[in-house]
């Protein structure tokens, strides 16, 4: 082959490399974005870095831009969906957190066109008129349970609350300590009491506020269900299920374009490996896969 060839294939190469990048990015920022109502303390307590770098593997899997809204924890509902009006005209969904839900309301009553994805919390009872993505607690308790008897070894699972623990709740748990074989009954604390034993307990789970359990430092094997960032955990945290907006909104988009109705969603897990050995982070990474109606 000529060396006049070899330079047309290289132009030619570089000019279809162009238009493929060209057409790529026109489409990427022609398609309507997804916006996602957030507040300044969930953006500290997620960690500025741990968000951008979720904001653009979220852009990635949806192929659409991600634009979030940052509102003041104070603000009333009707400035809130206000703010996100102003951001974009027709965004492509937008998604609240479960306790700016009138927010959300507000906002879909302004704009009934647009998918509204309320994330958290619990199956709401009455009727709304946005689609409400509901935390599949069962499932969530079923993994962590399955987690707590790997990490507890030969010693007992505590599990602390910040309230009221529904027999349901309590079952989903300990489907998943019987089925690693932990056939002791686990100690379920609420989060306000008083609990000394800790020479007894192997692992601990803490759904709820978890600064006053952490002021202990103690250093026992520690499941947490919380958005906060990892890298502001004590050592002894070895797996969290996040289950806010950020962890689930590209799973939530998916299937609300499938089925265009309220539907329940599990955490997104997170086992960390550099607090883990090998064999417990393999075991963890599987367990944290498992799905509660499947067993």
């Amino acid at each position: 082959m000529s060396f006049s060839k070899k330079k047309i294939i290289i132009i030619l190469g570089f000019s279809l490399i162009s238009l493929v990048t060209y057409l790529l990015i026109s489409t990427y920022m022609s398609r309507s974005p997804i916006i996602i109502v957030t507040d300044n303390s969930f953006h500290r307590l997620y960690g500025p870095e741990r968000l951008r770098k979720q904001r653009q593997k979220i852009s990635r899997q949806l192929f659409r831009r991600v634009i979030p809204v940052y509102v003041a924890e104070t603000a009333g509902h009707d400035l809130i969906a206000i703010a996100v009006e102003e951001v974009f005209d027709l965004p492509e969904a937008v998604v609240f957190p479960h306790r700016y839900h009138d927010g959300a309301r507000i906002y879909k009553e302004n704009n009934p066109d647009i998918p509204v994805l309320v994330m958290g919390g619990v199956e709401s009872q009455e009727e709304e008129i946005f689609i409400r993505v509901s935390t599949d607690i069962l499932v969530d308790l079923y993994r962590a349970g399955l987690s707590a008897a790997l990490l507890a070894k030969d010693k007992g699972v505590l599990l602390f609350s910040d309230g009221p623990f529904a027999d349901v709740y309590r079952d989903a748990f300990q489907a998943g300590l019987r089925e690693r074989g932990f056939l002791d009954d686990p100690t379920y604390i609420n989060a306000n009491a008083v609990f000394l034993a800790y020479d007894d307990i192997g692992s601990i789970v803490i759904i709820g506020p978890e600064q006053r359990f952490f002021e202990f430092d103690l250093d026992i094997p520690t499941i947490l269900f919380s958005w906060v960032d990892p890298g502001m955990t004590p050592r002894s945290v070895k797996v969290i299920f996040d289950d806010s907006s950020w962890a689930l909104v590209t799973d939530a988009f998916r299937t609300m374009m499938q089925t265009g109705a309220s539907f329940n969603l599990a955490s997104m897990p997170l086992a960390l490996a550099d607090r883990l050995d090998r064999n417990d982070n393999k075991m963890l990474k599987s367990f944290l896969k498992a799905n509660l109606l499947n067993n």
